[in-house]
């Protein structure tokens, strides 16, 4: 069994029960640290803790009770799907930096995590948990989402976690080998596609400013993007996974990855991250978050390389 353990973030929803879950069909010969953090008040106790009532602390020690009999719940969850795991509990605010400092505690070889799915404007105002700790941690963290039953809006179901094959995707960049690296790390042995994502937008570009056919340019576009998915199997085959690669044209890039997703039953998805936070990501885009917000599947984001100039 590997040293370092996972620790999994749970709240009680259905999103931490399926995070649980695709944990346990990928890292369960990993040790597990169940986590659940509260908050040290709720907006209804900071109002009752300015009255002689009930101090502050009162409220505190109450919410830390209910965190750990929650923790103890997930941890059942986590053994019964075979992970040898122990609870932890804390209050703090905001719950993204209580997580990263469990994780940097506990030296978590990935961070687990549910996630609500929300996106745009109200998660950039109203805050996500899941997108906070994988804008700020520099460990990988694993996103995975309950999805709407078909036809009964309000509910959730959790899906039957896929065996397919790790999706890996993979376009030249910094971030993308050491992201292939790191998942060499975590996943070596398992089948893998390695997919590149070709732009649409550069096939129209080039035949406005060239005149050439269509279908040349598109042929073009789809041979350098497999070319570039082969370069990323060699990387993953060096990284200990069985890998093949695959071309996709399409925009925006995270759509084709979903449809590849969805077509090869990809068990999970593994994105290396740019970087981008708040504003800029909202306006420039990330592709890693585009796809954690709409994927069905797990989602395993890693982080970029450290720096040498110690940002």
């Amino acid at each position: 069994m590997p040293d370092t353990p996972i620790l999994i973030c749970y709240d009680g929803s259905d999103e931490a029960d399926r995070a649980i879950d695709a944990a346990a069909a990928l890292f369960v010969s990993r040790r597990a640290v169940v986590l659940d953090v509260g908050p040290v008040l709720t907006e209804t106790e900071s109002i009752a803790a300015l009255a002689p009532v009930m101090p502050g602390q009162a409220f505190e020690d109450e919410n830390l009770d209910d965190a750990l009999g929650t923790a103890r719940a997930g941890v059942q969850r986590a053994e019964e799907r075979g992970f040898a795991a122990e609870g932890r509990a804390g209050v703090a605010a905001p719950t993204w930096e209580s997580i990263i400092e469990v994780a940097d505690d506990v030296d978590a070889a990935v961070i687990v995590l549910g996630s609500r799915g929300m996106h745009g404007l109200r998660e950039l105002f109203e805050g996500s948990v899941s997108h906070s700790v994988a804008q700020h941690v520099r460990r990988p963290v694993l996103i995975a989402r309950a999805k709407p039953a078909p036809g009964k809006s309000g509910r959730v179901s959790i899906d039957v976690v896929s065996r397919g094959p790790v999706l890996i995707c993979y376009d030249g960049s910094p971030a993308a080998k050491h992201a292939v690296a790191v998942a060499g790390t975590l996943l070596a042995g398992r089948r893998a596609i390695v997919l590149d994502v070709g732009p649409l937008e550069l096939i129209a570009e080039t035949y406005a400013a060239a005149g050439s056919g269509a279908a040349d340019i598109s042929r073009a576009v789809f041979d350098g993007t497999l070319a570039q998915a082969e370069a990323g199997a060699a990387l993953a085959r060096d990284a200990g996974f069985e890998p093949e690669p695959r071309a996709e044209v399409d925009d925006p890039p995270w759509r084709g990855i979903i449809k590849v997703a969805n077509e090869v039953d990809a068990e999970l998805i593994v994105l290396g991250s740019d970087g981008r936070t708040g504003l800029s990501e909202l306006i420039d885009g990330s592709v890693s978050h585009d796809v954690a917000e709409h994927a069905r599947r797990p989602v395993l984001v890693i982080p970029p390389p450290p720096t040498t100039g110690g940002d």
